[in-house]
């Protein structure tokens, strides 16, 4: 098998497309204790980069902030376009290396933050903590869903997949992702599920956080007065849950300046437990035969461990297999093997890395639970590109 501490040399471009921007050095600096706030932000939203653009969604609730690239390459082309959910804490923004990526090579790219995060409007504390609700923030994402795909509508014909997005959630977004599949929110063409909440629930993911930071329930209650973002409070604590040891302690402290202020204790509550269907996930992919599922899992993730990374994967190999065996799915393309699809690599990272019954399973090794901001980032975005080829073939 191979070594866990080589990059293969066929990823080295890849790889060197997002190294330019991450610096070389780790010096010791002290810990920054974040001071938590109690109320909305208000500043306004920075520049963009270039051929990016900044549109909002409008819901009943307010205005959510979607970022989109608008390269000639991303509008010129049949490629589907790709939704970009972020997790808890997070914003449209840490997708912006991966949407620059995938533009150039010709998809169009999409990343939503939802309410009171990123620069989408914001309930204030208690409403936000107390009053918020899983099933709130999944309609959220497919207000951002239908949204894409409506912009899509007139040059759906031409693209692959249908014209539906292809929606990639990271962490609690990919928790929300299979939430808005399975109650029918709103339909996709393929699902990525990038070191996200598993299907079963989210208790594992918590109780690796208690393991690696035994302090996070005394902390919460005795210093931080229940505050949510208690458990990420210090640049330390950040460093440790959403990156890999290596990474530069000064990129943590830029990443924290755009972490929300605070979020809903029912988020995490609601999924602590199995949430979704599998089956009904599946039923609301309708790209290339049905049913496409990619899984993408972090190495050193100390929250959502390969081992639950793993098992969820195992769990969508099964419901798929069983719905194409009765013909709910497509059956064409479900074994094309590519060079991370080797039969040969039957045990590794608690589940087969490669495709079977149509879902995908792969690690990238050596990252941390962020995968699109982590210094192995280039090579988890030329995974996904991978699968994404797959995707291609298989029609």
């Amino acid at each position: 098998m191979q070594s866990l501490k080589r990059v293969p040399s066929k990823l080295t471009a890849h790889a060197r497309y997002f190294t330019a921007e991450v610096p070389n050095s780790n010096k010791t600096q002290p810990d920054r204790k974040w001071k938590l706030e109690w109320s909305p932000r208000t500043k306004p939203p920075p520049q963009l980069p270039a051929d990016f653009s900044r549109d909002y969604v409008e819901t009943a609730d307010g205005n959510l902030e979607l970022l989109k690239t608008t390269t000639k390459e991303a509008r010129d082309t049949n490629k589907p376009p790709l939704f970009f959910q972020h997790g808890g804490f997070g914003s449209a923004e840490v997708y912006i290396p991966w949407m620059k990526y995938f533009a150039m090579r010709g998809y169009p790219c999409y990343a939503l933050s939802i309410r009171g995060h990123g620069y989408s409007w914001a309930p204030e504390y208690y409403r936000a903590v107390f009053r918020t609700t899983a099933s709130m923030l999944a309609q959220d994402v497919a207000a951002g869903v239908n949204h894409v795909i409506e912009l899509h509508r007139s040059d759906s014909l031409k693209r692959q997949g249908g014209g539906l997005p292809v929606l990639l959630g990271h962490s609690n977004g990919g928790g929300l992702s299979q939430m808005l599949l399975d109650r029918g929110l709103a339909k996709a063409s393929a699902l990525a599920i990038l070191a996200g909440t598993p299907n079963f629930g989210g208790w594992g993911v918590y109780k690796n956080w208690a393991a690696f930071d035994p302090w996070f329930v005394p902390r919460m209650y005795f210093q931080d007065f229940f505050h949510p973002r208690s458990p990420l409070s210090k640049t330390s604590l950040v460093h440790r849950a959403f990156f890999c040891d290596e990474f530069p302690r000064d990129e943590v402290e830029k990443f924290e300046e755009s972490m929300a202020a605070y979020l809903s204790y029912w988020w995490p509550m609601e999924i602590m437990r199995r949430f979704v269907n599998t089956k009904n996930v599946l039923s609301g992919l309708t790209g290339w035969g049905g049913g496409r599922v990619f899984v993408l899992a972090a190495e050193k993730d100390r929250l959502m461990s390969i081992n639950l990374m793993g098992r969820m994967a195992h769990e969508y190999r099964i419901q798929r297999a069983s719905m194409s065996k009765f013909g709910v799915l497509s059956k064409s393309g479900i074994d094309l093997e590519l060079p991370w699809s080797s039969k040969d690599n039957k045990i590794n990272f608690g589940a087969v890395v490669g495709i079977e019954n149509g879902v995908g399973y792969r690690v990238v090794e050596g990252s941390g639970h962020h995968l699109q901001n982590d210094l192995q980032r280039g090579i988890a975005a030329s995974y996904i590109e991978d699968w994404l080829i797959t995707l291609e073939k298989s029609q």
